[in-house]
């Protein structure tokens, strides 16, 4: 074995002194075969186009400031990604935590959350010492609670436009 083809696999020096590369086909010795032939190799066609590809997509990235990369939207305008509140999320802590509205305040309404906790505990304080008519008001602040089972989507769906309208309106462009 020649040493300038030592620990190479499947390399060997032909009579001139070039290197041959040597491919092997299912069922066949290996054949030697010059460099020229051996560069129309699949794998390094299918990896330049992968490449081209990459270079392509990443030409088409709008780097923010904050570094993150935001793709483009078609016609050039940025595509908006914002991340809403979860619905599921939502009504866990309605169940767990209804008492005291922590759904509200997850769905970015803190008024009338303050407001169902206020009418939820004062009545509840009320009924306890116990006052006339304090159990109607225990009563609605209950109802109240119960049937933010029905209000949840439709606060979900306003505070997640509410964030869609914000993020688009900080990305359009600032004319001078």
């Amino acid at each position: 074995m020649a040493s300038a083809s030592f620990g190479r696999k499947g390399l060997s020096a032909d009579v001139t002194g070039q290197p041959v590369r040597r491919r092997t086909q299912f069922g066949q010795a290996g054949a030697a075969v010059p460099d020229e032939v051996a560069t129309a190799d699949p794998a390094a066609e299918r990896r330049a186009a992968f490449l081209a590809a990459e270079r392509a997509r990443a030409a088409d990235v709008d780097h923010a400031d904050e570094g993150g990369a935001r793709p483009k939207a078609a016609g050039g305008a940025k595509a908006i990604i914002v991340g809403g509140k979860s619905l599921g999320t939502a009504y866990v802590l309605w169940f767990f935590l209804g008492g005291f509205s922590a759904h509200r305040f997850y769905l970015s309404t803190p008024f009338t959350a303050i407001a169902q906790v206020f009418l939820w505990y004062v009545s509840l304080m009320f009924y306890m010492s116990g006052q006339p008519g304090a159990g109607f008001l225990l009563m609605a602040g209950w109802l109240w609670i119960i049937g933010d089972v029905f209000f949840i989507p439709k606060l979900r769906d306003a505070v997640n436009e509410k964030a869609r309208l914000r993020a688009e309106r900080l990305a359009e462009p600032v004319e001078a």
